[in-house]
């Protein structure tokens, strides 16, 4: 499964409708116009006004189930809101004349490596300042130079600076009420890794699990 139809799964399992692009298995994971908007790939005007249906069209919104829609700081400027000034400037902006309300997808593994505002590259710094926008956080080990989607195993926890009472704690300082904690792992499709995918998952389930 591609990293990107997790993401999908990731919000149907927090009841969330989507707009995404028909591409990889995304049409597969998302049946359109019931769960979601399906747009054709490469065409940002499409999926620009996709969203601006959702934000305009309660009554599409209610027949999706829609109660707010999300939205994911990234780590680089061209994918927008890639630190936390940034993020919470957009994140005014797309509330300032939208009809449903619009929160964050937080993700302990991005935000700018480059900015020269501390901040920036601090996954604390993001939960406790906006955590309480983030109805969903995707968790992941992480390093300091944030390597890549590592499972929470004892190889990376010695390394990693996600923690996860840490994590719980400064979520309950940002004000964050009901947050879904979903698991973003990535294994590569080449072999061992295939052979490490239902283990890296078991483990990582069973150390988070001791804190919830």
């Amino acid at each position: 499964r591609s990293s990107v139809q997790t993401k999908v799964t990731d919000f149907m399992a927090a009841g969330r409708p989507i707009v995404a692009t028909a591409v990889g298995g995304i049409p597969e994971a998302l049946t359109a116009d019931k769960e979601g908007l399906l747009v054709r790939p490469r065409d940002p005007a499409a999926l620009a006004a996709a969203i601006e249906t959702l934000l305009r069209d309660p009554v599409l919104a209610k027949k999706l189930g829609l109660e707010f829609l999300m939205f994911e700081p990234m780590s680089i400027e061209r994918e927008m809101a890639s630190t936390i000034n940034d993020t919470k400037e957009l994140l005014q902006k797309v509330n300032s004349n939208s009809m449903i309300p619009v929160y964050l997808c937080l993700d302990v593994d991005h935000g700018s490596n480059i900015s020269s505002d501390p901040r920036d590259h601090d996954p604390y710094a993001w939960l406790k300042e906006l955590g309480s926008f983030s109805p969903v956080v995707h968790i992941k080990q992480s390093f300091k130079d944030k390597g890549g989607h590592w499972p929470f195993t004892s190889k990376y926890n010695r390394r990693g600076i996600i923690h996860p009472q840490k994590v719980i704690r400064t979520l309950e300082e940002s004000g964050a009420g009901h947050v879904v904690l979903c698991l973003e792992l990535s294994h590569r499709e080449r072999y061992p890794a295939e052979n490490r995918v239902l283990s890296d998952l078991k483990e990582s389930v069973i150390y988070w699990k001791k804190f919830l």
